[in-house]
């Protein structure tokens, strides 16, 4: 008998595994302080300075990552913004500091900060901010698979929305908004989807200090088959559909379950939910008190 633990057992005999891998393709570092442009950014030791750059290096489709390893803004003029994220499959990678959650990507001017066209790009571990009307995170156009998740967003300065999924040539599906934390500085909206973004996902975020006339999750126009689970929204005045408002447009059934939203140790004036469309509402809370949308 053959060694059970050896790889012919493992694998019916079959020298090595043959099934297909996903892979990671090339690693780029980019610091913001100490970087040179002029580098090759393939080892820690010798990064790049900027996002822009780097993403300039990467193959569209490869799986290429870039890990941010400090980012207290750039020389003046040296960073392209909005940061633009137009090649497949990019991972944006943070690493934490001490000083800081994260690196900080803080646009200079009243823009985005990133914009995402290109479809199975991975966003994690960053700091953001944006222009007045800008957002942090922009993705537009026939865009699939973005994975948002593990950031801070509006958190230690201004943008006008946290992620803002844009109206473009089609629309945004599979968009998985996930694990991120939403500051109280955002002026309009956490999460506003202005397009159709099809059989997405926002669950597992919190809301930290939704300002006064700004909406959590804002669903402006249809987000057909999608799931909004398990958000937690600190609002500031529990106006009516604070935590997550469905426009009129927005009719396409999204599945709305276990989110609660809060507001100090009182009682809410009004319900944080809004359903002008036509979604399924599960078991939401507001307070401690279960809730069905108002839809007026």
């Amino acid at each position: 008998m053959a060694n059970p633990k050896s790889p012919s057992w493992y694998t019916q005999g079959v020298a090595g595994p043959t099934f297909d891998q996903p892979g990671i393709g090339k690693v780029f570092y980019v610091d913001g302080s100490n970087g040179l442009d002029t580098n090759s950014g393939l080892k820690p030791d010798v990064p790049v300075l900027t996002i822009t750059y780097a993403i300039s290096l990467c193959t569209a489709g490869e799986n290429d990552y870039i890990i941010v390893l400090g980012y207290p803004n750039p020389a003046p003029g040296t960073e392209v913004w909005p940061i633009a994220m137009t090649k497949s499959k990019v991972h944006l990678i943070g690493t934490m500091s001490q000083a800081s959650p994260s690196p900080f990507l803080n646009a200079p001017a009243d823009t985005n900060c990133v914009n995402v066209t290109a479809s199975n790009c991975e966003i994690a571990g960053l700091e953001f901010s944006a222009g007045a009307t800008g957002a942090c995170i922009a993705i537009s156009g026939l865009t699939w698979k973005t994975n948002i998740h593990d950031n801070w967003i509006g958190w230690q300065d201004a943008a006008q929305d946290g992620i803002r999924l844009s109206a473009g040539a089609d629309d945004t599906p599979h968009t998985m908004i996930r694990n991120n934390w939403f500051g109280e500085k955002l002026t309009r909206d956490g999460v506003r989807v202005t397009f159709n973004s099809t059989r997405s996902v926002i669950k597992d975020n919190v809301f930290l200090g939704v300002a006064s006339g700004a909406i959590g999750i804002n669903i402006v126009n249809t987000m057909a088959n999608s799931l909004i689970l398990n958000n937690v929204f600190k609002v500031a005045d529990a106006a009516t559909g604070e935590a997550i408002t469905f426009a009129a447009t927005a009719t396409d059934g999204t599945v709305v379950c276990d989110n609660r939203a809060l507001q100090a140790n009182v009682a809410m004036a009004n319900v944080p939910y809004r359903d002008l469309g036509s979604n399924h509402f599960g078991l939401n809370y507001y307070g401690l008190l279960a809730i069905m949308p108002v839809t007026v």
